[in-house]
């Protein structure tokens, strides 16, 4: 490990070793503090209820009837006294088995056994007392139909049967959110990822960084983004719930769902588990495009173990789980370098230039093979003329002949030579007979740029794969090994003693595995070692104080660290470039994508510490609880930059040309990145369940929400103000402020002190027997804000942006201000162009007004059937815009103020020269990334009509399934970026349509089934057909939106090309027949023929996500076999899970990047397909083996 790499780790640590002594020391106060006082009250939960009435054989009430909760594996017991109208009510039981035992003056006693207590669910158990002298125990059903009668929450405790027994790829747990309505996307790594990709989804309209997760009531989000983390194995784990919509006021900090996975705990008994779950590439089918099936060789193993140290007090439960993996990243694209391409010949000499070509007798390098096909005529575009423009043609809109020119020289002289590159003299003889296309795609070999040979001799292998239907462009199959080891551990104690139940827990997880973070054109390049871990501790208390109040004390502390470097060192300098040193091999952003990580050495830490406290109080009629929850949060991010390059054919026609010349469209640099924020939160909340009647409940919560902002530990946050002038730092620019500047907070947008929460619901049990209940209510609900908030900008961090640079590859910085060394407190430097990321001043905090109202109803003895109507209004939703447009006006204010300059020719519009002179502030970077302005601004609406029916296991089936017609709406649906993402940013509604992971309809269906032991027929017949087991997932969804979207800037704004949509030819049907075969699909998906560019200067007509892709159905199907061993308790189970068991072909968007200047090959195709658990790509059938030993 070099010096870089352990300078970088050793500030992390040093800032490591700070936090955790100050953590540690604030936690140590805040327990006190709590342990001292009588506080009350928290926000979250991982207990359920379990209430009911007391009648006699008449049906009169019972008042004062004693009634004792005992918990099964643990013999705990709670007991209170009926109420006036025999109602007993416990709240915060734990989950588990119990029995409950009631009695009362003059009456008998019952005893009912087998009542399951679950996570966030309501477990009504009406008992009826015989008279004096009787006695008798009642077995409940814990199967039976439970119609939550006492609330309005939407949600699903998913069943235990399920949690164990699905086919679940990768064994994560948040896969089984996709069998619940309004949910799409979900993403469920097998392995520890990167702060920003880990486990997440999409529901009910929110984004996918809006849910909050829970583990035993702990928030299990990581900051910057807010995305999960990887839970325990799910052997390791008792329950999960998820709540959808309208949760009570003990839940917020998030709009979106609360997913709350809950450990399990030791018993009286030991109990345990061994297993392994296999997969190997010899038992997958190959993808459908691909045509590939990769390595890999898959081993997941682990076990549990769980009982007694204390009988009745003290239990334990520890689980581990390893995995290794042995595989290869694979991809195949239209990468292009061929020999020919190369200019060279078969057997690797010098390729001649055609008679044809505009440079007979000399070398060329041919680019044939990458011409657009028309999807008309089957010929190359522009075949009447020739494909390739001349490099150094005079009418070049984008560039100027001295740019190339210069390009070429420079080249040359940084390669040792001296004067004029003959490449020039070359295309300048060229010029008279061919001022604009050369008459055949060759250009003469001496204009290859000597970096560009050397990079892609080194990383970009000859294609090897035909051509898909409608292109000549041969693709490239690459593979790369991708090794992941990952192992983790959990350990969990419980102990009962004097009115209190303490618990606590210790879990770990640590990681290493080298990955390709290219972008996915070639797996071997830019390869880097990751490493990483995660630590949670957490301690709570659960004292009841009298039957009717009972408190729930918990403290909880988490780190998460993750850091990468790349494997190879390879730079651009080592290639022979004239070029200060990075370590990594730099971005490629072109056609033939290489690289996408712009962090080229990278070190993470996410460090929270939590404390809540919860009383309950059953009071009469009313069950009120109140709470507290304070948060404090930490993230770290120390970072390198790596260069980046985009060849995007300006010059020639093709990228590919331009970056075999050496001719950039654009580069950034930056140096390092310390981005780091603190941020203290507080959550007060008050809820009352009111029981109006017997048959009326009302769910009456407050919840008052005070997160104070994120600031930057060290002050060294940025912002931008017009006409300011900083005193901090007197050399820096106008318009630019930081913090202890006059006027400027520690924290950057100002807190917010009136988040106040409504909850309001209703349950009415319509008929009174608990079968049939009228649920509804609203709420409003606060989303944090993540570290996205922590302004970026010199002197801090430095970024530069440049177009059409005149050293081109060679020499990148010709005419350039060097980088900026990096800031060390001592040394502020302030260099042009100036870029910055800045929070909004006026920013706010997104919040969702979320109504709902439905049906639910038992179906038969063990199902539950819920009709719900959802609308979630969301305002104030996060998204970047850039203040610093290029001004295009030809009629307007700016037209009056300087004609030449505001309105020029389309060919002059797209010149950096231009674009530059028309900024609103000079001096600062443009194209989206100059000034960006985070933003709070955005909306979203979702509607949708939500079934969902489940069925706890009755003889041996278990059934979760759901159905959502719905429509979601938004002007941005992501919010992890840091780039503007509205091309018009004076006309934000033009940006409003269908969310990007909007889907009209979804189904969704779990099932385990193990069918009752055969007890007829021989007992060779009852051992053959006993102990089978079947289950499975089915999940289909309609196709999600997108746009069509232009080459270049149209615009003449430079404001996010990437993002400008094409226009639709009026009278024309974008959509083509769906009936066709899938092979029609796969070579054009849309109607390539019904787009074309804008008017200069303007803007399409298209609404944002106008189109749909192709729909999404998947099958993950399991078999097996429990084998009962000779020793009692013991059982052995074999089975096999198939994912995607039907192979199904699931197609991913198209590419719908309309041909401009730089052509597209691949234009309304499909180059890949959706693979299951939300990845793109690898979509073919997988085998898994699992065995399972319990004892």
């Amino acid at each position: 490990m070099d010096a870089h790499w352990r300078r970088l780790r050793l500030r992390m640590r040093t800032c490591s070793r700070l936090a955790q002594g100050r953590l540690a020391a604030g936690l140590i106060a805040m327990l006190l503090a709590v342990l001292g006082t009588a506080a009350a009250a928290a926000q979250l939960e991982n207990t359920g209820q379990v209430l009911g009435a007391v009648t006699d054989v008449q049906g009169g009430v019972v008042a004062g009837a004693t009634v004792t909760l005992t918990s099964v594996t643990k013999g705990v017991t709670v007991t209170q006294l009926s109420n006036a109208r025999g109602e007993y009510l416990f709240t915060s039981v734990a989950i588990g088995g119990y029995n409950i035992h009631v009695s009362a003056p003059t009456l008998g006693e019952t005893t009912e056994d087998g009542v399951n207590v679950d996570a966030d669910q309501n477990v009504r158990i009406d008992i009826r007392l015989k008279p004096a002298g009787t006695t008798e125990t009642v077995t409940v059903n814990s199967s039976a139909a439970s119609v939550d009668t006492q609330s309005a929450t939407i949600g699903m405790l998913i069943d235990p049967d399920l949690i164990h027994n699905l086919p679940v790829d990768g064994n994560n747990v948040v896969s089984l959110a996709a069998l619940l309505p309004g949910v799409s996307n979900v993403n469920a790594p097998t392995t520890f990822t990167g702060d920003t990709s880990g486990p997440s989804y999409n529901v009910n309209g929110a984004r996918s960084t809006q849910n909050l997760f829970l583990l035993d009531g702990a928030i299990w989000n990581n900051l910057y983004t807010n995305s999960g983390l990887n839970f325990p194995t799910p052997e390791a784990l008792q329950e999960v719930s998820i709540l959808l919509n309208n949760f009570k006021a003990q839940y917020g900090r998030n709009v979106g769902s609360v997913f709350n996975a809950l450990t399990r705990s030791g018993s009286n008994e030991y109990h345990g588990v061994i297993y392994e779950y296999a997969q190997n590439a010899a038992f997958n089918a190959s993808d459908y495009l691909l045509h590939t099936n990769p390595k890999l060789v898959q081993n997941q193993f682990g076990a549990t173990l769980g009982g007694p140290v204390l009988r009745d007090k003290l239990f334990f439960f520890l689980s581990y789980q390893g995995l290794r993996v042995a595989q290869v990243n694979a991809t195949l694209n239209t990468v292009g370098f061929s020999l020919a391409d190369r200019g060279l010949t078969a057997s690797g000499t010098a390729l001649p230039c055609s008679s044809a070509s505009a440079f007979p007798g000399l070398n060329c390098f041919n680019l044939t093979d990458l011409q657009p096909l028309s999807t008309t005529t089957g010929l190359p575009t522009h075949a009447t003329n020739g494909l390739i423009h001349n490099p150094l043609w005079a009418g070049n809109p984008n560039s100027t002949p001295s740019i190339a020119i210069s390009n070429f020289n420079t080249a040359w002289q940084v390669a040792g030579h001296t004067g004029t590159s003959p490449c020039v003299t070359e295309l300048q003889g060229a010029l008279t007979a061919y001022p604009t296309y050369l008459p055949t795609p060759e250009i003469p070999t001496d204009c290859i740029n000597p970096v560009a040979a050397a990079l892609i001799s080194k990383y970009v292998p000859l294609p090897n794969t035909p051509a898909v239907a409608g292109s000549s462009s041969l693709r490239t199959y690459t593979a790369a090994p991708f090794p992941r080891t990952e192992q983790n551990g959990l350990a969990r104690l419980d102990f009962t003693v004097h009115g209190h139940t303490l618990d606590a827990r210790y879990y770990t997880t640590t990681a290493a595995d080298f990955v390709a973070r290219s972008l996915t054109n070639l797996a071997t390049y830019e390869r880097d070692a990751e490493q990483g871990s995660t630590q949670f501790g957490d301690i709570g208390d659960t004292w009841v104080v009298r039957p009717s109040l009972l408190n729930v004390l918990r403290v909880a502390y988490k780190r998460y660290d993750y850091n990468y470097a790349p494997l190879d060192r390879t730079t651009l300098s080592s290639l022979g470039a004239n070029f200060a040193t990075y370590n990594s091999v730099p971005v490629l952003p072109a056609f033939p994508s290489l690289g996408s990580a712009s962090q080229a050495v990278s070190s993470t830490v996410n460090e929270d510490i939590q404390l809540t406290d919860t009383l309950s109080w059953t009071k009469g009629n009313h069950n009120l609880q109140f709470g507290v929850d304070a948060l404090r949060l930490q993230y770290k991010n120390v970072a390198e930059s790596a260069p980046s390059f985009s060849f995007t054919g300006a010059y020639s026609f093709l990228s590919q040309g331009d970056e075999l010349m050496g001719l950039v469209g654009s580069q950034s640099f930056a140096n390092s990145l310390d981005r780091s924020g603190i941020q203290h939160d507080y959550y007060f909340f008050a809820q009352d369940d009111w029981r109006i009647t017997p048959r009326l409940t009302l769910n009456l919560g407050l919840r008052y929400e005070l997160p104070l902002r994120y600031y930057q530990p060290h002050g060294e946050d940025t912002t931008f103000i017009p006409g300011y002038q900083s005193i901090v730092f007197p050399g820096a620019i106008p318009d630019l402020a930081f913090v202890g500047d006059p006027g400027i907070r520690r924290a950057l947008i100002p807190n917010e002190y009136t988040d106040l929460a409504p909850r309001f619901g209703f349950a009415y049990d319509l008929f009174g027997n608990g079968h049939t209940a009228i649920r509804g209510g609203f709420g409003i609900f606060y989303d944090a804000t993540s570290a996205l908030t922590i302004g970026v900008g010199e002197p801090y961090h430095y970024t530069a942006l440049y177009n059409y640079p005149t050293g081109g590859l060679s020499e990148p910085l010709l005419g350039l201000s060097p980088v900026v060394a990096n800031y060390n407190g001592k040394n502020a430097q302030f260099s042009t162009p100036y870029s910055i990321f800045f929070p909004d001043k006026n920013f706010r905090g997104a919040y969702t007004e979320a109504v709902n109202v439905g049906l639910q109803q038992a179906m038969g003895h063990a199902g539950v059937l819920s009709i719900n109507y959802i609308l979630r209004l969301g305002r104030h939703q996060a998204l970047p815009l850039d203040q610093n447009p290029a001004i295009y006006d030809c009629s307007g204010s700016y037209y009056q103020l300087d004609p030449s300059v505001y309105c020029p020719s389309p060919a002059a519009a797209i010149l950096p020269a231009s674009y530059t002179a028309r900024v609103r502030y000079p001096g600062f970077n443009y194209g989206g990334g100059g000034v960006v302005d985070y933003n709070s601004i955005g909306t979203s609406n979702y509607n949708a009509l939500q079934v969902l029916y489940s069925q706890r296991a009755t003889r041996g089936l278990s059934v979760t399934s759901s159905f959502s017609y719905a429509k979601s709406l938004d002007e941005f649906s992501s919010s992890t970026t840091t780039a503007s993402v509205v091309p018009q940013i004076n006309n934000l509604k033009s940006e409003y349509g269908p969310s990007d992971y909007d889907a009209r309809l979804t189904v969704s269906v779990g099932w385990s089934f193990a069918p009752v032991k055969e007890t007829w027929g021989p007992r060779v017949v009852r051992s053959l057909l006993s102990g089978w087991t079947q289950s499975g997932t089915y999940s289909a969804r309609t196709g999600q939106p997108y746009d069509v979207v232009l080459a270049s800037d149209y615009a003449y704004t430079d404001e996010v090309p990437s993002r400008q949509r094409a226009q639709l030819i009026p009278g024309m049907n974008p959509n083509l027949p769906s009936n066709r075969p899938r092979a029609a699909k796969v070579v054009e998906w849309f109607n390539t023929a019904a787009f074309t560019t804008p008017t200069g200067g303007t803007f399409s007509n298209q609404s944002r996500n106008d189109l749909s892709g192709p729909a999404y159905i998947v099958a993950n199907l399991s078999a097996g076999r429990v084998f009962a061993l000779p020793r009692e308790g013991m059982r052995l189970n074999f089975r096999c899970d198939a994912f995607n068991a039907f192979n199904t072909p699931n197609l991913a968007n198209p590419n719908a990047g309309l041909p401009g200047s730089t052509g597209n090959t691949i234009y309304g195709t499909i180059q890949q397909t959706a693979g299951t658990n939300a990845a793109v790509g690898g979509n073919g059938r997988r085998l898994q083996l699992a065995l399972k030993l319990s004892y």
